[in-house]
């Protein structure tokens, strides 16, 4: 007597389901996370560049603190918590040294959205760039 192949569709969907549903919420997890993290590097050097045109040390810290949050905005990534640090030691060489800027940025994101599938609710990305400042450029 031969058994036919009823219902054994149903239960192959029975079983690969969940497993392929895990796999796109696996994708969207690292997905974000590597979006995340992208926009905060380019935060850092969008920040570093800024810095690095200004011609004084205050003006480079501004520059670099409004660019940073200028393109986290622009991207669209909610940060709960932005920190920008510009370090502009660079500007007290003298004319004719090599110099540069290091901005650091940091960004708090929310993942209270994915709470049930990641352990955590927020996660911290930070990035750091660092941009010559021209050495024959009055300071």
């Amino acid at each position: 007597m031969r058994r036919g192949d009823d219902g054994s569709i149903t239960l192959e969907m029975a079983i690969c389901a969940p497993v392929l549903v895990g796999m796109l919420l696996l994708v969207g997890i690292f997905g974000r996370t590597a979006m995340a993290n992208s926009h905060v590097d380019g935060a850092a050097f969008s920040a570093a560049r800024a810095a690095s045109l200004e011609r004084s040390g205050s003006a480079a810290q501004t520059a670099g603190e409004t660019a940073a949050r200028d393109y986290l905005d622009q991207q669209g990534l909610a940060c709960e918590d932005v920190t920008v640090s510009v370090d502009t030691s660079g500007f007290s060489a003298p004319v004719g040294t090599s110099s540069q800027v290091r901005a650091s940025v940091s960004c708090r994101v929310p993942l209270s959205d994915l709470a049930a599938l990641v352990p955590t609710r927020d996660r911290t990305y930070t990035g750091v760039a660092v941009s010559p400042i021209d050495r024959f450029r009055g300071r």
